[in-house]
């Protein structure tokens, strides 16, 4: 990308001036980010300095040096708006200007340069938003002493209140350990040895030829920074990942800044009391990550949500954190992260342009990341389709965000560009109270409202949470809003309306059975149907007799990775008094709350317990087939010790499933040759077979997924994959397929159209090279003679691919299928690579002849 701009980069001694024919380069952009004094915003009289917090610009030299750009008011408009949109990256960006006196010409913004900036944060390895949250962080402090002597506090005061040395409780250091969960970690003990030059732990005094009094902070800056280069014998930054300079003032001129900070580098620069405030220090390291300033309400003043809106000027309070859209950032725009431990920890919905969609869900706030057994996330961001995009949290206020003092346990909504991912200012749109709303009119163009709706917050559990509703041109304001899953996180609903149905069905049974060895309190397993189905009910084989509690949970899909995740389970029977039989006879629990309809073709799991504990024999091996007939495959599961915990594997679920067949029983031709709607290989062999078309397990290359089309030469039923990993050797992660009619082609950047076939939390993934089966779907995925499938493959370790010759070109096939060429996906609907051929294999089952 070229950008045209027109401006100049000036300083003392160094200009852009020159003759025409001249072109100077920025080796890179510095955008200087900082917070106005404390004086100024207290003292009405010092508001006759009027201070303005946008973002500055620095043009670094071949030499090293820095000359600030000057330009018009739209020119730096346009400036602020690449950085926001995420085209400009301090220390990343070069530019390239005509070297002549204002008004000068064109001004070319790049990205990537070959000369590395010396003021990058960094490393050389590291891509644009990969930014290095996590990890200890290793700190220098400088105190400056100026011409006259003027100096700041003593050295060891300086290194109590930024690392806590002598026993300071609330640092710097210690509020970042907060709001990371100790991932970050700042430090003083470096991999070189300075100890001769330090004045306390982590501080390092040096004085510079220029005067506090008439110098500005740009000639200041350079001093301090040259002055202890000098000390130490090396450039900065040195083996430091940040330097925080520390100056007794300011006295000419232009010193309506507290502190200021290099964005996306390592310097920052403190003036009097500032770097004893613990906001304004993590707020100014904020801007070293990255990080932009936090709006208020229509973008007016400071959004006090958050500490890079208004950090707190006090010494020993500054217990804030960030909001959601920073929270955001720092979860996902690296691979060391904060917030990214469970892939629930963010969210992303996409509305879709249409109309008629809804999210709702549980938020908890950043205070309790770590107490957090359900998973649920710590901010949903809502695309918007372009860069601008909303970000929900729940401003919890305890621990480590106890001194916030705006929008306090309330659900906060802000809006923020880079799609949340990189250096963007944030706007508050609204704090919601429980009960409370926000409309955003013309959602993305649509003429329709998106509206957002507290409908709940609960203060008095720990952890609080915000059960918080989106809708999209399906409600106004004052209409009731059900409750749905998050859609990053789905549970399919296994429950239709039963008026969708006919009410009466024949009554069918299904013993797995009556053969007993061991037992627990409860026993998940999974089942497959054979034809539309609805579950009506379970007998049960207790442990012991008399009154006792059972429960009845159920999930669509496998229950694989979701042992212990009660959010992910749907409650439909919930008996406290259910009479439990002798062990060795059934109880009879009687119907469901709901029944369960599962639909042919696809996989549902239950999960019971009871207070009485249930028998079971010990099984040879979790998923091999128990028990079926011709409507239902029950399969062998798992033991548990305590309710969602403490799996044992493998077990046979004892006693029996009672079904109802839904619509009119198809009368089957068995042994004909044709695999009918109700068979199955594994109820008619003769008919039906099953079948694997492997493209290659070769690969050169790889990413987190890949996209790819087939085609069906006859009727077939695909209702597995295996796939290639890239880290494997008893690895585990995530994995999930997605099917959608058709070509992938319009539709790799959105999951808009795509069908989730396939999710599992923990997936153990075997040897790059080798094949890792991924069981059977949630759902088998049929395709019609002549017809085009396609897939998503996506593994949040990644997976491992071969380049292609042309995408769409066909690579492998048998009498059943076509694969062709596809693409690989970076992240989750991300940029995609082309062509790729997808490594691995897809089975399926179609008719014998």
């Amino acid at each position: 990308m070229h950008e045209k701009l027109r401006g100049s980069a000036l300083l003392e001694t160094y200009s852009l001036k020159g003759d025409n024919a001249q072109t100077h380069q920025c080796l890179s952009i510095i955008v200087v980010a900082g917070f106005p004094d404390i004086d100024m915003l207290e003292n009405k009289s010092s508001h006759s300095i009027d201070y303005n917090d946008d973002e500055e610009f620095l043009c670094e030299l071949s030499d090293g040096h820095l000359a600030p750009i000057r330009g018009t008011i739209e020119q730096f408009e346009r400036l602020r708006s690449l950085l926001n949109d995420g085209a400009l990256i301090s220390a990343e960006s070069a530019i390239e200007m005509d070297a002549v006196d204002l008004p000068f010409r064109n001004a070319n913004v790049q990205k990537g340069h070959g000369t590395r900036s010396r003021w990058a944060r960094k490393l050389q390895s590291e891509t644009n938003y990969n930014a290095t949250y996590e990890r200890a962080k290793k700190v220098l402090v400088v105190s400056v002493t100026d011409i006259n002597g003027l100096h700041p506090d003593s050295p060891e005061l300086i290194s109590d209140k930024i690392f806590g040395t002598f026993g300071d409780p609330m640092t710097v250091k210690s509020q970042l350990a907060a709001c990371s969960f100790d991932k970050l970690q700042f430090t003083n003990e470096y991999s070189i040895d300075i100890s001769k030059h330090l004045s306390a732990p982590g501080v390092v005094e040096v004085e510079i030829p220029v005067s506090l009094y008439d110098g500005d902070r740009n000639v200041i800056r350079d001093a301090a920074v040259s002055a202890i280069q000098q000390k130490l014998g090396l450039a900065m930054p040195g083996p430091f990942d940040h330097v925080m300079f520390i100056l007794e003032g300011c006295y000419n001129n232009d010193c309506n800044w507290g502190a200021y900070a290099f964005v996306n580098s390592y310097l920052s620069v403190f003036k009097g009391n500032s770097y004893k405030y613990v906001g304004v220090a993590v707020h100014e390291i904020g801007h070293n990550l990255n990080l932009a300033h936090s709006r208020g309400l229509g973008g007016n003043g400071f959004d006090l949500t958050c500490t890079m809106g208004s950090p707190l000027y006090r010494d020993n309070v500054g217990a804030m954190c960030y909001n959601p859209a920073k929270n955001f950032q720092l979860a996902r725009s690296g691979s060391s992260a904060w917030y990214n431990d469970h892939l629930t920890d963010t969210q992303v919905w996409n509305s879709g342009t249409a109309g008629g969609t809804q999210w709702s869900g549980k938020i908890i706030g950043i205070a309790d990341y770590n107490n957090n057994p359900e998973y649920h996330p710590v901010v949903v961001k809502i695309e918007s389709g372009t860069p601008q995009d909303i970000f929900i949290g729940f401003n919890r206020v305890k621990g480590a965000t106890r001194d916030t003092t705006d929008g306090m346990n309330k659900v906060t909504i802000v809006q923020a560009g880079a799609d949340g991912l990189g250096y963007s200012q944030s706007l508050v749109q609204a704090t919601l109270n429980e009960g409370e709303s926000h409309v955003i009119s013309d959602w993305r163009g649509s003429g329709l409202d998106l509206i957002i709706i507290a409908n709940e917050i609960i203060l008095d559990i720990d952890p609080a949470y915000a059960e918080v509703s989106v809708s999209f041109g399906v409600l106004s304001i004052g209409s009731a809003l059900p409750t749905l899953p998050p859609l990053l996180a789905p549970i399919p609903s296994s429950i239709n309306s039963p008026s969708l149905f006919p009410t009466h069905h024949p009554q069918h049974e299904l013993l797995t059975t009556d053969e007993f060895d061991s037992g627990s309190n409860g026993s998940m397993f999974s089942l497959k149907a054979m034809r539309d189905v609805q579950i009506s009910s379970l007998a049960i084989n207790a442990m012991s007799r008399g009154i006792g509690a059972v429960k009845v949970y159920t999930r669509k899909g496998s229950y694989l990775g979701m042992e212990e995740y009660l959010h992910e389970w749907e409650l439909i029977y919930d008996n406290p008094s259910v009479i439990h039989l002798r062990r060795g006879e059934p109880t009879l629990l009687g119907e469901f709350d709901h029944k369960v309809f599962i639909a042919k073709g696809s996989t549902n799991s239950f999960y019971v317990t009871s207070t009485n504990g249930l028998v079971y024999k010990k099984g040879e091996k979790e998923g091999s087939i128990v028990a079926s007939d011709n409507s239902l495959i029950v399969y062998e599961g798992i033991g548990m010790l305590k309710e969602f915990s403490t799996r044992i594997a493998p077990r046979v679920w004892n006693d029996i499933i009672f079904y109802g067949v839904v619509g009119t029983a198809i009368v089957s031709q068995y042994g004909n040759g044709h695999c009918g709607s109700d068979e199955s290989s594994l109820t008619c062999a003769s008919d039906c077979i099953t079948k694997t078309l492997e493209t290659t397990f070769d690969f050169d290359s790889g990413s987190n997924g890949n996209m790819f089309t087939v085609k069906a030469l006859r009727d077939v039923s695909i209702y597995s994959l295996d796939v290639n990993a890239m880290t494997g050797g008893a690895v585990t992660g995530a994995v999930k397929v997605l099917t959608r009619s058709g070509s992938y082609q319009g539709h790799e950047s959105s999951p808009s159209g795509w069908k989730v076939v396939y999710d599992r939390r923990i997936v153990t993934f075997n040897n790059r090279g080798k094949a890792t089966e991924l069981g059977n779907f949630d759902e088998v995925v049929d395709v019609s003679n002549g017809s085009f499938q396609s897939f998503y493959v996506w593994a949040e370790n990644s997976i491992v691919y071969k380049k292609g010759a042309r995408e769409g070109k066909p690579f492998a096939s048998d009498s059943s299928l076509i694969i062709y060429e596809g693409i690989g996906v970076r992240d989750y609907f991300g940029p995609f690579i082309s062509p790729r051929v997808w490594s691995g294999a897809i089975r399926y089952e179609t008719s014998s002849t």
